[in-house]
């Protein structure tokens, strides 16, 4: 019998299968193997890195892989492609330098609060 079947049959035909201790671990063993309750795709993707894109060496553009490569009128991967790569394009795209930032690295850089000293 498939899973789905089982727990429809056990919550619709058993009025008290909560009170019967076997029936609730076989419930949530169905539920689990299911997936019932959980919503895919509703968890927001974290974001690890950033991009920043300098053009003689002045920061003009920073963002996702997604922004940078419209910005740039790339694809993503070619974003991905050039950072990892050290890539030096030719053309119209050699003014361009492209620096990925971690945002898993938490560096902090001087006093954050300010000076409390009294």
């Amino acid at each position: 019998m498939k899973p789905a079947t089982r727990l429809a049959q056990i919550e619709l035909d058993i009025p008290n299968w909560e009170s019967n201790p076997a029936l609730v671990a076989e419930v949530e063993r169905l539920r689990k193997e299911i997936g019932y309750g959980s919503q895919q795709g509703t968890t927001p993707r974290t974001e690890t890195y950033r991009y920043r894109v300098y053009k003689q060496d002045c920061l003009v553009f920073e963002g996702t892989t997604k922004e940078v490569a419209a910005y740039l009128k790339v694809k993503p991967q070619t974003v991905r492609n050039r950072v990892l790569s050290n890539y030096q394009p030719k053309g119209t795209g050699k003014e361009y330098r492209i620096e990925r930032i971690d945002l898993r690295v938490k560096e902090m850089e001087g006093d954050i609060h300010g000076n409390i000293d009294t």
